[in-house]
């Protein structure tokens, strides 16, 4: 991808910002020059590395596009959230006076204006039920409150963080290309020193999966997929989620603080729903950045969800996508490049190997088509 148009992304990207709450239509709004940018400017192929063991094998025969946790991927820092607490703990002293005490009360009691993070916190309805209550308490009461208020929320973002710093990198599930067959970086780190081959996917004009036509939908598969690509930012330094990071600890907290009081659970919901976030799209983000170390490997992302309970926590998942073409690496051994090209022959699909040009001075390998008909798989 040029320079112009990947600059152009970046911004798109980063300008695409959906509060919470908002309604499908303007999400859709919103999110459609990023559509729009992806719909234009998608690679008629994307590539897939892989090492030559049965799995890999199993998937090309069956259509298979696998998706796996960040968490099980090589970079440490992948969808890894970076959160300020020191900001975090700044603005929660913040709603605290010199004496200990907590500012909402005199708000409350006043009926002034309440600050916007315990709206974000407690949520309205908790606030709305708090001021019928707030007037039959005594000064010292409410000042033994704000303590006691005061070392919960300390100790909920402190046990919070840990999870919710990871939480992207245990849920979210991504499948990785690259738009480069010609690189050795690819075939050296994922398809196994060239000893492995590549899978070519054409993802233009939408078509990420077969789900519509596939054989188990309705019969053993009941949730079609539903699929993101975009090319991955890459950036020297972590993007800041404190925000986002805040507002997932909160709304665990407030979670937590409902249920100890046994709260019903309509209510307990309703009052959830106050808690709002100021960016839900950070989360995709998050997951389409990366440091500039791996900027080499020109990768794009597609991320998979899907209408079950267990989505949550499913650590792989994968979709039914014919490719395109078929890539071996220089070094694959004959019998793994012989079973490949009769999986490719069943399939139609062109049959390429991967070479070294010793006219060129580039560091870059070069595909030819190979031959690859029933005649040619008897040799």
């Amino acid at each position: 991808m040029d320079r112009k148009r990947y600059n152009e992304y970046k911004e798109i990207l980063n300008n695409t910002v959906l509060p919470q709450p908002i309604s499908k239509e303007e999400q859709q709004k919103i999110t459609q020059p990023l559509e729009d940018w992806v719909n234009n400017n998608t690679p008629a192929k994307l590539f897939k590395f892989r090492a030559c063991n049965e799995n890999n094998i199993q998937a090309f025969l069956n259509h298979q596009i696998w998706f796996a946790t960040a968490s099980r991927m090589n970079d440490d820092f992948d969808s890894l959230l970076f959160c300020d607490n020191n900001r975090i703990s700044r603005e929660l002293n913040e709603q605290f006076d010199h004496d200990g005490n907590l500012k909402i009360y005199n708000f409350l009691k006043a009926d002034g204006e309440i600050p916007e993070l315990f709206i974000n916190l407690l949520g309205e309805s908790a606030i709305k039920k708090a001021k019928d209550n707030i007037k039959k308490f005594t000064d010292e009461e409410l000042h033994q409150s704000s303590i006691a208020l005061k070392q919960y929320l300390e100790k909920g973002f402190n046990d919070q963080y840990p999870f919710v710093s990871e939480i992207e990198q245990k849920t979210i599930k991504f499948s990785s290309f690259s738009e480069d067959i010609n690189s050795p970086l690819m075939w050296g780190h994922y398809a196994e020193n060239s000893t492995g081959f590549a899978l070519a996917y054409d993802f233009r004009n939408g078509k990420y999966n077969d789900c519509p036509t596939c054989p188990k939908l309705g019969i053993s598969c009941f949730s079609p997929k539903i699929h993101r690509l975009l090319p991955v930012v890459y950036s020297d330094n972590m993007l800041d989620s404190t925000d986002y990071a805040r507002y997932l600890m909160q709304d665990a907290i407030t979670r937590n603080y409902l249920q100890n009081l046994n709260i019903e659970p309509n209510l307990c919901n309703e009052i959830l729903n106050t808690v709002a976030c100021k960016d839900v799209f950070m989360h995709t983000k998050i997951l389409f950045q990366k440091s500039t170390a791996w900027a080499e490997e020109k990768e794009w992302r597609m991320t998979v969800s899907y209408n079950s309970p267990l989505y949550p926590t499913d650590q792989v998942a994968n979709v039914s996508k014919k490719p395109c073409a078929l890539y071996l690496g220089r070094r694959i051994n004959k019998s793994n490049e012989l079973i490949l090209r009769h999986i490719a022959y069943k399939q139609h699909i062109p049959v390429f190997k991967m070479g070294i040009d010793k006219t060129s001075q580039k560091f870059e390998f070069k595909p030819v088509r190979v031959s690859n008909s029933k005649k040619d798989l008897l040799l």
